[in-house]
């Protein structure tokens, strides 16, 4: 699935919360509900090792929680 499919699957909040880090610069993720899933904005990939990342596109990202 594409990280937009992704971010559907977010409440209206998580959408707002992964907005305004994206226009702040602001590394944040969110996992998705029910999953072991997330999506994410600005991350930094030594900074989020608990992270398996399987699809970037342009800062946006998606992938798996290794661990909570």
């Amino acid at each position: 699935m594409s990280i937009k499919s992704k971010i559907e699957q977010l409440s209206l909040q998580e959408r707002r919360q992964l907005a305004h880090a994206f226009d702040c610069g602001v590394s944040q993720y969110i996992k998705i509900s029910g999953t072991n899933e997330f999506v994410g904005v600005h991350l930094v990939l030594e900074r989020v090792k608990h992270l398996q990342i399987k699809e970037i596109t342009g800062v946006w990202s998606h992938g798996t929680v290794k661990r909570n």
